[in-house]
């Protein structure tokens, strides 16, 4: 069991406002309940001990047990009781397989587990022994049970490459003790794959699940039996327990008294582990402590282990692999070990990868025979390949699958299909003959004919959600459509300044017969018909306009999104200039209105079609259609209530700044309007602006194009951790002094010699960064990124050099935050930035443009909100980016 699925749930609700986590845990599952289409399991064996590890390791906000009673998953920890079990009946189950197979056993070692999760400590009054064990070894069983799950696109396995034939025990002990297990008279010693960390805990192991006959499990010290569980007999053959788990224990008699050394806070991973090329570097990372969530595993907490002695070495990814290398690079690398097929000494450009390193492999193409041979083939392309019909014969990673068409598939009588019938049917493929399909699918786009506009009432159909393009109207006459003016903006330089200033240009007429739409959205749940006026988008003729050497075209773009740096050419240039689109155009012609209709359209354009407007404007296709005007704009359309904000009339050709923020140099000419909150100041290195100058937008312009930007967040991360360890060792010889007169000089050499390596490690580092930020955006604006590697030098070097000198120990403390100080800014592409020069003692500020100040900033108190990157924000900074800063 791992927790990489944890960490994407945590770096989600993290991306969402720091919101509270669930680590859920849960002993065993497996079901077959052909009336719920379910048959599957999960592999359970180690999975109570390892899951109670992982959680009082990583302490989330929240824990639960999943289950008390829900027996037909076999997951219970709760008592039976017969008027529960209706389920399998319910659910068509070949057998009740709960009935005597008690799971009571397992909430043995609940008190000791939930008080080490919740209070970081426990208490050992009795000793006990927990068992638990399948009744008939795996490949006795069949049923068509799978390992996994495809109808959660996992792939299907065997049972028996999933589940491993052992009886499984874990112990509560003040010290190591045996535990022997006789099947059928033939007796095992257990062996204990893990025993806690200072004897005091619980041990966990397993003897192989081999015979047949009476089980007795006994837990022994120095030859004195201290408990013993009688288990339930185990079969050659197949039982009506099929794959769920009988569970036992008993406690002993005597009554003893210990606890762990050492509390939760105080101990470190010291055994971890992470998957594929991971595994190397987790396993020497989390033997020292650093065992992150997002790349590793850890399997075993205790007292922390002393590190080799650091090498000064700067690790990075290789060339070929992404960020989530970096922080494990950087650690294991400067204790000295860095394989060459993860790490390396210099800093190459990292992907971007589209799938997770974590993420399992699915199903990416299959096969089945007769009937089933198009299904399979469909299915398996997109993850869902039930191994008891379809063969997947390729893998990789999870291929998204088309778009639901609200169609319910069901195979034809006498079909087994394992349910590929209504997958492929929902997802548009339904083969006559195989599978029958009930309900209907949306229309998608749906191009209207010409011949609408020959009846004085049109109508059009379609089955939402869907878009129609209708077709263009005709006009008895060529009619000439006059435009006023065009106000637009160019850049102008003099010397070393840059502004933009503002130019009216004439729009020439246009001559048409026939006058075009926008497109109109028909929204999902709509049912009842309804008439609309079709919304006129008449697009004015392109004009050219020259500009000098001076001048740099500047283009209109959506609605908060980042303004391009202006391009200045060597002479003259002729750029093409396109007027907004007309929303509406008086023509004396009676446009009459359209009724549309929930129903598959009877007939379809295939000449004189309509264009789809939004597609020209790129509005409609971005993830937020309504605040892109693309290069005109169309503001997603028009659907029956009216129009989708813009729809083409209002969008800004100058996104550059809000009146509020401009200074005398940019605000001449062609700033767009603009709320009139608090001022802010001119000096802010980036921009925040949302339409009409709400604080709902962008940043402008982002301090580097995004890639970049994460390679370097990745970085500091990197960095940082690199630091952590030496930082640690610094502040412990403080701790070890006790007070500033009492340090020993050889602990301040000592400090001072290590915080002195640092220093020159990350100035050499700082340096490569900020020139590589010179050499990729020469054309950017980057001095807040600049600003962040000065300020974060500066504080490392403050930091150390208190630790170095070992002041005063409550000093010290108080500024622990260490280089958590200075996030002051982040430097992720469109992230929250903050300047230097903003004044800290006024809250709208950063409360009108959502510029968060620094999480970690010191002498700030209150609640500045959570910043919108605050997942990007380096873990190890220690920043509560709700309120100020913590130690």
């Amino acid at each position: 069991m791992d927790t990489y699925t944890d960490a994407s749930y945590t770096q989600t609700l993290n991306d969402s406002g720091s919101k509270p986590y669930i680590m859920a845990v849960s002993p065993w599952f497996f079901t077959n309940l052909p009336g719920y289409d379910k048959n599957w399991l999960w592999r359970g064996d180690d999975l109570w001990y390892d899951r109670w590890v992982e959680v009082i390791y990583n302490q989330p906000e929240f824990m639960e047990i999943i289950s008390w009673n829900d027996y037909s998953e076999s997951h219970y920890i709760g008592p039976l009781y017969d008027y529960t079990l209706e389920a399998f009946k319910i659910g068509k189950a070949p057998s009740n397989f709960a009935t005597d197979i008690p799971h009571d056993g397992w909430r043995l070692l609940l008190p000791y587990v939930i008080d080490m999760y919740k209070s970081e400590t426990a208490h050992v009054s009795k000793e006990g022994l927990v068992s638990w064990y399948r009744l008939s070894p795996a490949a006795a069983c069949g049923g068509g049970t799978t390992g996994n799950t495809a109808s959660q696109l996992q792939l299907e396995y065997a049972p028996t490459e999933v589940v491993q034939d052992r009886i499984f025990v874990s112990a509560l002990l003040t010290m190591d003790a045996t535990v022997t297990v006789s099947v059928g008279g033939v007796v095992q010693t257990a062996t204990w794959s893990w025993k806690p960390d200072g004897g005091i805990g619980i041990y966990h192991g397993h003897v192989p699940l081999t015979g047949s006959g009476p089980v007795v499990m006994t837990l022994s010290r120095g030859g004195t039996q201290l408990a013993q569980i009688n288990g339930k007999s185990i079969s050659a053959g197949c039982t009506d327990g099929l794959f769920n788990a009988w569970v036992g224990s008993a406690s002993a008699s005597g009554a003893v008294s210990a606890s762990p050394a050492l509390s939760v806070s105080k101990m470190a991973c010291i055994n971890g582990t992470g998957t594929g090329n991971f595994a190397g570097l987790c396993d020497f990372a989390c033997s020292y402590g650093y065992c992150p969530i997002s790349a590793c595993t850890c399997r075993q907490i205790g007292r922390p282990l002393k590190a080799p002695n650091s090498t000064g070495i700067i690790g990075y990814p290789i060339a070929g692999e992404d960020a989530s290398y970096s922080g494990l690079c950087a650690f294991n690398c400067n204790l000295g070990y860095c394989p060459e097929s993860s790490c390396g000494t210099e800093e190459v450009p990292l992907i971007v990868p589209t799938v997770s390193d974590f993420s399992p492999p699915a199903c990416i193409a299959g096969s089945g025979s007769r009937a089933l041979a198009g299904l399979c083939s469909f299915s398996c392309n997109y993850g869902f390949c039930p191994r008891n019909v379809c063969t997947c014969t390729g893998q990789g990673a999870l291929v998204p699958s088309p778009d639901v068409v609200s169609i319910t598939g069901s195979p034809v009588d006498g079909l087994d299909d394992a349910g590929l019938c209504n997958f492929a049917c929902n997802h548009g493929y339904c083969p006559e003959g195989t599978c029958t399909g009930s309900g209907s699918a949306t229309s998608g786009e749906v191009y209207a004919p010409p011949e609408i506009w020959k009846s004085s009432k049109p109508d059009v159909e379609c089955i939402p959600p869907c878009r129609i393009i209708l077709p263009p109207y005709p006009l008895k006459d060529d009619t000439t459509i006059t435009f006023n003016s065009m106000v637009t903006s160019v850049w102008t330089k003099s010397g070393t300044s840059t502004e933009t200033k503002t130019t009216i240009l004439s729009v020439p007429s246009l001559v048409t017969n026939e006058i075009p739409f926008w497109p109109v959205v028909i929204p999902s749940g709509m049912t009842t018909p309804a008439a609309f006026y079709p919304l006129q988008s008449v697009m004015p003729p392109s004009r050219p306009m020259v500009l000098n050497s001076n001048e740099a075209p500047f283009s209109p773009v959506p609605s908060g999104s980042a303004t391009p740096k202006p391009i200045f050419a060597e002479g003259t240039q002729t750029v093409t200039i396109q007027p907004q689109a007309t929303v509406s155009v008086s023509v004396g012609s009676n446009i009459p209105s359209v009724t549309w209709s929930n129903a598959t359209p009877s007939k379809t354009c295939t000449t004189g079609c309509g264009t789809d407007s939004c597609e020209l404007f790129g509005g409609c296709d971005s993830s937020n259609p309504a605040d892109d005007c693309g290069t005109q704009g169309c503001g997603g359309g028009c659907n029956i209530q009216g129009c989708s904000q813009s729809c083409g009339l209002t969008c800004s050709t100058d996104q550059h700044h809000v009146d509020t923020d401009s200074d005398s140099s940019s605000s001449s000419n062609g700033s767009s309007g603009g709320s009139s909150g608090t001022a802010q100041r001119p000096t802010l290195p980036f921009d925040y602006d949302g339409s009409d100058g709400s604080t709902n937008g962008d940043w402008n312009p982002p301090p580097m194009d995004a890639e970049l930007a994460t390679n370097i967040t990745s970085a500091i991360e990197a960095q940082i951790t690199a630091i952590k360890p030496i930082y640690s060792s610094i502040y412990g010889m403080i701790e070890q002094g006790v007070a500033t007169p009492s340090v020993p000089n050889n602990v301040k050499t000592s400090a001072q010699s290590q915080a002195t390596s640092v220093k020159k490690s990350v100035a050499t580092y700082v340096s490569k960064v900020q020139d590589r930020m010179r050499d990729r955006t020469p054309n950017s604006d980057i001095s807040a990124g600049l600003n962040w590697f000065s300020k974060t030098l500066k504080s490392i070097e403050y930091t150390l050099d208190v630790a170095a000198n070992a002041i005063d120990t409550h000093d010290f403390v108080s500024l622990r935050a260490g280089i958590g100080a200075t996030e002051e800014i982040n430097i992720e592409a469109g992230a929250d930035i903050y300047n230097d020069d903003w004044p800290r003692d006024i809250d709208s500020v950063h409360l009108n443009k959502r510029a968060v100040p620094p999480s970690c900033a010191p002498f700030y108190q209150g609640d500045p909100r959570d910043p919108s990157n605050a997942d990007a924000i380096p873990k190890e900074l220690g920043c509560n980016s709700k309120s100020g800063y913590k130690i």
